[in-house]
């Protein structure tokens, strides 16, 4: 129970810096590089080895966004091997990697 926790706490610290970063400002911060705001967030169940977890998935008010921690198991399940989806379930091996973060422009 322990070590879920400390990887829940992780995982969403790991979510808000990549949001702060992406933004250019962390949460309640006026900055004059903020690009964006946040907008609430909704939970995401994720199954680990450890139990599941419900990291904070935050909204952002003008375009999407998707932590990239989470971006291979959530967008394309079929391509990561030892993945699944159902619905607002996703079961995965997470591995944590350099790239840009996920964000979709509408």
């Amino acid at each position: 129970m322990l070590f879920r926790r400390l990887l829940q706490e992780a995982l969403q610290d790991l979510v808000e810096d990549e949001l702060t970063s992406l933004i250019g400002a962390a949460p309640h911060e006026r900055t004059e590089a903020r690009t964006n705001q946040r907008n609430g967030g909704r939970a995401k169940t994720l199954s680990t080895p450890a139990g599941d977890v419900e990291p904070r998935i935050p909204k952002v008010k003008v375009e999407s966004f998707f932590p990239s921690l989470l971006e291979c198991s959530a967008r394309s399940p079929s391509v990561c091997p030892g993945t699944s989806i159902d619905g607002t379930h996703v079961s995965a091996r997470f591995r944590l990697h350099d790239e840009e973060p996920a964000i979709v422009r509408h």
